[in-house]
């Protein structure tokens, strides 16, 4: 795989049993189908972004 490709790509997923991937895998426990786009990129990266900071405010 080229570095360029590399940087485009998230990294496997750890042992750790917190993680899921959308890349194919082995292990199927951990595989789960990507989040669907909602309109345009811009529009889903906003609906991603607003989710994130959202579960960031969240009282622990």
């Amino acid at each position: 795989m080229s570095n360029q490709s590399c940087k485009n790509r998230l990294a496997a997923c750890p042992t750790s049993p917190n993680c899921v991937s959308t890349l194919e895998m082995e292990e199927h426990k951990k595989k789960m189908m990507p989040l669907p786009f909602i309109g345009g990129l811009d529009q889903t990266k906003e609906a991603v972004k607003t989710i994130i900071k959202k579960w960031l405010r969240r009282p622990s």
